[in-house]
């Protein structure tokens, strides 16, 4: 393993057992020293990851510090923690896991695949067919994606990196900073999501980070109570688009999406760590909403008989549905008293228009574009003032190759001496598969390489890695 400078794990937003991950990774990677530092209203949080990391592995806390860093404008409070391996850690029994690997859980896959990572350099992933998609590199204890194989990729599947890039973290939306400064003028407010928010995974993955990195001097800083509203016309589409499937039982690309956005919800609505927040689904059925995914099944049965003539499809767009979502967003705002912050959520610019025309406080959440994906991309940094240090939101292998997977359903992991196929939950059997972000590997002599290779270069033990990890979801989450 390669011993560089002692590395930095920054606390934010997101919940407890991604920061528990990254700490793990760095230790993992031959660090014996990792400091922990926690922002603004995520200071409570910084102090339970010391002592979990404490008391689930061979991990003591040094020296703390609580100092104020000026980041562009703002000056943030910062506890900082010093977590130190105390001796050897072990990898200890890993033999269990080559009887059947089947699906395996997030931190086995990303301790496995960065362990390979931090050896070899660079992993490059391709679809099931070969074809390039992104080359992962190691950069210090962080990554960087970068485009893969000659020449540029086609636009779909720049596009399909960007959609994925944005899920796990790595790109950012260009109106983050305004849109955060506009939620943090109230200390309570009310979001309405549109559906596109959720494929998006907006708010677990870039919202609730931005509300960390507002300046309390100027703003009242975090919202100290957020009321998520899906309507339950977003419900329904999610639900049309879960059934989704090939004509042999496996999630289309929309049906995946559709798992993905209720993971989110789930997520949003039963991880205690995240704090503050609390989630209803408002508004009554339509027929209407039937009605129209019926003749959206007629058109596309008439598309694969050839008997809908090219380039209908544009000509005859039905109804997105978009407004029934406001309406039942208003409805639910006119049977309440509530006169603080209240917005109407969306990724899609016309339909925060129209919003706006018809009264609504509606924020457009610009989602990046695909030739976003054409560069090499890193996990978001900000550089303090004195140029010294930057603030960087932490990005683990094993979410990007996660997404990946969600992305084009089969991704392939290659190195100079082997490779790894990743599934996700393509026949969708089961929503603990797409909570936990568990994939499968279904190559047994793959699993017992990549067993193999950690054995000699892994610190943890990986069954108690996983234990811990069950443990803590369980706790912040409950069983699903």
């Amino acid at each position: 393993m390669e011993h560089l400078r002692t590395p930095t794990v920054d606390v934010f937003g997101k919940r407890t057992v991604e920061y528990m991950l990254e700490c793990l990774t760095s230790f993992n990677r031959g660090a014996d020293e990792v400091r922990l530092r926690a922002f603004g209203g995520n200071v409570s949080k910084g102090v339970n990851i010391a002592h979990l990391m404490a008391d689930a592995f061979n991990i003591g806390t040094g020296d703390m510090a609580l100092r104020t860093l000026e980041i562009e404008r703002y000056s943030y409070l910062c506890l900082e923690i010093a977590l130190r391996a105390l001796g050897d850690l072990g990898t200890g029994d890993i033999a269990k896991y080559a009887t059947d690997p089947h699906f395996v859980d997030l931190p086995v896959y990303h301790l496995l695949l960065d362990t390979v990572l931090a050896e070899k350099g660079r992993l490059h992933v391709t679809r099931e067919d070969d074809t390039p998609l992104v080359d992962i590199a190691r950069a210090g204890y962080s990554i960087r994606c970068e485009p893969a194989g000659r020449g540029e990729p086609d636009q779909g599947t720049l596009n399909n990196l960007a959609e994925a890039y944005f899920r796990c973290g790595l790109l950012s939306s260009r109106n983050w900073k305004e849109i955060a400064a506009t939620l943090s003028a109230h200390d309570d407010i009310i979001l309405g999501l549109d559906t596109n928010i959720l494929h998006g995974a907006v708010l677990s993955e870039h919202l609730l980070d931005s509300l960390s990195l507002m300046d309390p001097k100027e703003v009242v800083h975090t919202p100290n109570w957020i009321l998520i509203i899906v309507p339950s016309a977003v419900m329904h589409e999610l639900e049309q688009a879960a059934n989704r499937r090939d004509a042999v039982g496996h999630l289309e690309f929309q049906g995946r999406m559709g798992f993905r956005a209720i993971q989110e919800i789930l997520e949003l609505d039963r991880s205690a760590d995240l704090t503050g927040i609390s989630l209803m689904i408002v508004g009554r059925s339509d027929p209407t909403l039937d009605t129209r995914t019926e003749l959206r099944g007629l058109r596309e049965d008439l598309e694969r008989a050839g008997l809908h003539k090219a380039g209908a499809r544009a000509r005859t767009r039905l109804s997105t549905g978009d407004t029934v979502i406001r309406d039942q967003f208003k409805s639910f705002l006119r049977s309440i008293d509530f006169h603080k912050g209240v917005f109407f959520l969306t990724a899609d610019k016309s339909n925060a228009a129209i919003a706006r025309a018809e009264g609504l406080h509606a924020i457009y959440y610009h989602i990046p574009p695909w030739y976003e994906a054409k560069k090499a991309v890193s996990p978001p940094a900000m550089p303090f003032n004195d140029g010294r240090e930057r603030v960087t939101v932490p990005v683990p292998l094993g979410k990007i190759l996660y997404e990946l997977a969600v992305q084009f359903g089969t991704i392939v992991v290659r190195w100079d001496t082997g490779k790894v196929q990743l599934q996700c939950d393509g026949k969708g059997d089961s929503l603990d598969h797409w909570i936990q972000r568990e994939l499968m590997i279904t190559d047994k002599d793959q699993f017992r390489r990549l067993l193999s290779v950690y054995a000699g270069a892994g610190r943890f033990n990986l069954i108690h890695v996983r234990s811990v990890w069950k443990d803590l979801c369980d706790r912040l989450c409950g069983e699903f």
